[in-house]
């Protein structure tokens, strides 16, 4: 009886990977993926790729198959419109921390994409935090960690990217 819980397990495991993998993040052809996942409540796709070449930068946010957001229209001059963030800490006196966040202004919204791991419990928390500027209404909407594709830690040795010491306040 074990023997058939734990392939049914492998099994499942299997399914899950391959439908993650099956993900369409909605990377162009010339594209590579920096960071995606699927979205807790909504199954919506967030994705954060970059052109082969280094070129530029760009967030798409919607369903699998179609784009409801795409940051910046205009793709030129693309690292310029968004701003990475970290904090990292270690060392065996300190609780372990990955904090990695990508901002950027639309409109009236500021958009926060947050990675952040916390080695005590080992918690990892995806999501946007979505701010409207005027109103200071935010939304925050998580991602299911297993689906995470890539890593904003990435964006480190970028240096087209603007950087700051930026940290999201929940």
């Amino acid at each position: 009886m074990r023997s058939i819980n734990q392939l049914f397990g492998l099994i499942s495991l299997l399914f899950i990977s391959f439908n993650l993998l099956a993900t369409n993040f909605h990377v162009e052809k010339n594209e590579k993926l920096v960071f995606g996942f699927i979205a807790e409540n909504n199954k919506k796709i967030l994705s954060i790729s970059m052109d082969n070449k280094n070129q530029y930068i760009v967030y798409r946010y919607g369903s699998e198959k179609r784009v409801e957001l795409e940051y910046p229209e205009e793709l030129s001059n693309s690292f310029d419109k968004f701003i990475y963030s970290y904090y990292l800490r270690g060392g065996p006196n300190n609780e372990g921390m990955d904090l990695n966040y990508l901002r950027f202004y639309n409109g009236n919204y500021e958009y926060v994409i947050y990675q952040e791991y916390v080695a005590e419990n080992s918690k990892i928390s995806i999501g946007v935090n979505i701010r409207n500027t005027k109103s200071s209404k935010t939304i925050d909407i998580k991602g299911k960690p297993e689906s995470i594709e890539g890593s904003l830690v990435d964006l480190r040795f970028i240096k087209s990217i603007k950087t700051d010491n930026y940290q999201l306040n929940r």
